[in-house]
Order: structure tokens, then sequence, then C-alpha cells
């Protein structure tokens, strides 16, 4: 490689623009390339803000397909960053899927000038029970027919094409192998296929383990956990593996940069059992972080995600528990996010879990109060550590919110929340006066 010198113009890597001039004569591949100017432009933007979801395109699952019909989930409008940097979505309206294990090629012509934009070919998914993802990427094809005409004709028309390039979306299911990769353990790799092979029948408690471990196989693999086991090491040598890179986005075979993962569904031969939006859902996130994740980069992005996947599982499996107050956490959860909220029963009040049986087993202390400007520098900081494994029987603390409690004591039946985090996060509950009320201070034992 030859060296160049200082001001020389280096202009190979960059963009490309047609020159008009007055007298050109133009023809539609010069417009085009400068179509495809202005569209690496906004790639080149849209990779500097970062991969993720934007806004919207939350997905529920409204039938899932027990009855033989086709499950149907529906997506939100709202925008997302792909990892090219071009920016797809639904802007203005909801749209709801079909979901189908056999898909064929859809009848459309598309722009072939689109990097993004090849139309799926025939898809065959297999039959029981799979863990996909549903994908969103961008297409783009020919709506309407123009006139043409060469520069012999006379301003005769001799053909036509086409007459608007629409862009849009195409949604699309990746089957995932969790218990594949040379991150999974082998106690791991054994306890998703015993789940995958038992859950044919209908067990609310391995549903909601699988869902654990599933959301935590995304969130949080080797390739992506904020401190290797020497956190010095890559300061003194280049290892890639060691870095964060494009916002913590969701890795799996068969999406690629075009794809967006909107969510994660487990499908039986008995229907669609759940739809876990959070595990690989990535709000956008700039692309550069700290080495190791030491510094605050997009680890924060996975780190917020692993709080929504937790809190969107502790509220489907309260509403779909018949008896809530006997569940045990370590029951349900294999992993947990370094900080959490727990909702708890009172009586009366709005249901919840019982405090004591939900944390049975899990080594914490006394429950301590804290305030609520407390509770946002909690998560703020928790950022920071890595998800708590149950089976560790690490320490864990556990809080009251001091307003929260005072709610539900004073203005009427409220629900009551209990935060718990890591114990490897800085104890928030050292004896202290509160700040307005005796009662919700803590007391030093001596």
């Amino acid at each position: 490689m030859s060296a160049h010198r200082l001001l020389d113009p280096i202009l190979n890597q960059g963009i490309r623009h047609t020159n008009f001039f007055e007298g050109r004569l133009l023809t539609g591949e010069d417009l085009r390339n400068q179509q495809e100017a202005h569209r690496e432009h906004d790639r080149r933007l849209g990779r500097a803000i970062g991969s993720g979801i934007v806004e919207g395109l939350e997905v529920d699952l409204l039938h899932d397909g027990s009855d033989g019909e086709s499950p149907t989930v529906r997506v939100t409008k709202g925008l997302a960053i792909n990892g090219l940097g071009e920016i797809v979505g639904l802007p203005h309206s909801d749209v709801i899927l079909a979901l189908s294990r056999t898909i064929d090629p859809p009848q459309v012509e598309p722009a072939d000038f689109y990097a993004c934009a090849a139309p799926p070919g025939f898809q065959q998914l297999p039959s029981g029970a799979g863990v996909y993802v549903l994908a969103m990427s961008p297409v783009a094809a020919y709506k309407g027919r123009a006139p043409k005409s060469g520069l012999g004709d006379n301003g005769i028309a001799k053909g036509c094409g086409g007459k608007y390039v629409r862009e849009g979306v195409r949604f699309r299911l990746v089957e995932f192998t969790p218990w594949e990769g040379s991150d999974v353990s082998p106690e791991l790799h054994d306890q998703f296929r015993d789940l995958m092979d038992t859950l044919e029948t209908d067990t609310s408690a391995g549903d909601s383990m699988l869902r654990n471990l599933l959301g935590y196989r995304c969130l949080y693999p080797r390739a992506l956990r904020g401190v290797p086991d020497d956190p010095f090491d890559p300061f003194s040598t280049n290892l890639p593996g060691n870095r964060i890179d494009n916002g913590g986005s969701f890795i799996c075979a068969g999406l690629d940069e075009c794809d967006t993962p909107l969510a994660l569904l487990f499908w039986t031969v008995t229907g669609v059992r759940f739809v876990d939006v959070w595990a690989v859902r990535r709000l956008t996130f700039g692309p550069q972080g700290g080495r190791c994740g030491l510094v605050p980069g997009p680890a924060l992005s996975v780190a917020d995600a692993m709080v929504h996947q937790f809190q969107a599982h502790v509220a489907d499996l309260l509403s779909r528990h018949r008896n809530p107050e006997l569940v045990r956490l370590d029951e349900h959860f294999r992993f947990l996010p370094p900080a959490g909220i727990i909702p708890l029963a009172l009586s009366p009040g709005p249901i919840g879990f019982s405090q004591e049986k939900f944390f049975e087993e899990i080594v914490h202390r006394e429950l301590a109060f804290i305030t609520a400007p407390q509770l946002r520098a909690l998560f703020a900081e928790s950022g920071a550590y890595p998800p708590i494994d149950v089976n560790a029987k690490e320490l864990v603390w556990i809080y009251f919110v001091r307003e929260n409690a005072w709610t539900a004591n004073t203005v009427g039946p409220r629900r009551v929340y209990a935060v718990f985090t890591s114990g490897h996060m800085p104890y928030y509950g050292n004896a202290r006066f509160e700040l307005g009320w005796w009662d919700h201070a803590n007391f030093g034992k001596i």
C-alpha cells in the first residue's frame, strides 16, 4: 500500500454523485446513480445513529393457533434502523400478520437496484416445537406504469416501465436453535433440549423456564458479556470478540444486516405458546462503545432490554398463573436482570406474588426502604452489572420504595412492589434517617 502525502485528496472511498451541467445528456442511469448516492448518505447517517428500534413496532399475539387456524400477531406502527443504516418500518398504521410454516414467494415486481429488495424464495419451516425470530426487512417494488421512448423515436412511446418505486417492509420467520453455539454450557444445552422435547404438553412452569432461558440466551451470550475473565487483557491484545458492537444487537444464523428482529416466539403443534419481544428487541444505540464494556456504550442497550424482557415475563406470569401467591422465583427463572421489580399481593388489593414464597429459595437480607430518587439511580447503575444466576445461590438485595408503600398504606388499596438487585451492586439500604418519614428509615443493627 502506497503512502499518501498530506493534503492529497483521497476520493476512492467517498460517495459518487452525478454531476449536472447545462447541455449534459441525462439518462435514467444517471438519475438512479444520484438516487443511490442519496441513499448511501442516509445509510451512513443511520449507521452513525446505530441500529435498533426507534419507536413502536411492538408485537402482540392475537391468536395462538391452538384451534388449527393460522396464528396471528399484530405489529404496531413504528420505525427502526437496520444494520445497513436504512430506516424501515410502518410509519402510519399497524399490520396483522398470519403466521405460516409454508411460505410462497410473493407475486411482485421488485425494484432490483435496492440493496435489500430481493424477494424471499419458497420457505418451509419444520413442524413440531420450534423457536423462531420474527424479523422485518425493507422491500421496494414498482407501482404503476409510465411510457418511455428513445432518442431516435421522435417522442413516440415505444414501451413502458415502472412509474413509481414504492418502499415498504416484509416480515419473515427465521428458525433459532438456542442450544447450538460454543457459549452454551453442556448443562444448558441439555436443559434446552429437555424443555423443547417435553413442552408439547401444557406445562406452564416449563413454558416460563424456557422463556427465561431463551431470553438470556439472546440477551447475554458469552460473546456479549460485559467483562471477560481478565478485564485488562483486551487493553494489551486486540480481541474483536471482546467488543460489544451494533448496540448489542441480537445475532442469529439466517438474519443479516437487512433484518430488524422484532420478537421471539415458541411455536409447537398446539400453537404459539408465547411471544417474547424484548429477548431480541434493541433500541437504537451508537455502534461505538468502550473496550470490553468497561466504559458505558452499546451494552446499555442490552441492559435496558434485559429489564424490559424480565418485566414483561413477570407480567405474563402474573396474569396467566392461577395461584400467583404460590409462585416461587427459582421454579420459573434461571437468570434475572441485575435489577428488577416484583408486584406483591396485598389483601385487599390487586393480585400479586407473595413476598415470602417468591423469594423463598433466594439468599437475601431483611428488606430495607429506599426512596424514588434512589430507585432511578439504582436502575441506572445496574446496567454495568451482569445478570443474576439463580442457581449460583448468591446474595440478592431486596427493597421497598417508600413512596409506593406510603401510598398503599394511606391512599387505599394499591399494588406494592419489591425491588431486587444483584448482590454485586452496592447496598442501598444502609442505616440512615429517611428525609421525610421516620417509619421508613433504615436502622443499623449493633
